[in-house]
């Protein structure tokens, strides 16, 4: 909860703010979220970015020994 700072009218007394102060960009940054046509499209790559993790080779010196 946020802590505010009242108008002059008030005599600057200090009230709380009720309700969540945190919006949807604070639990879903990303940009495949931002909307659900971008999620979609997210969604139909996945697929593809997977298989290509899967069948690319690391360098033999980043393996560890």
């Amino acid at each position: 909860m946020a802590v505010g700072v009242g108008d002059a009218g008030s005599g600057g007394v200090r009230r709380r703010q009720r309700g969540c102060s945190c919006a949807k960009a604070d639990f879903f940054p990303e940009e495949s979220f931002s909307s659900w046509s971008a999620y979609g499209r997210a969604l139909r790559s996945t697929g593809a970015r997977l298989a290509d993790r899967l069948t690319s080779r690391s360098l033999e010196s980043t393996e560890p020994t």
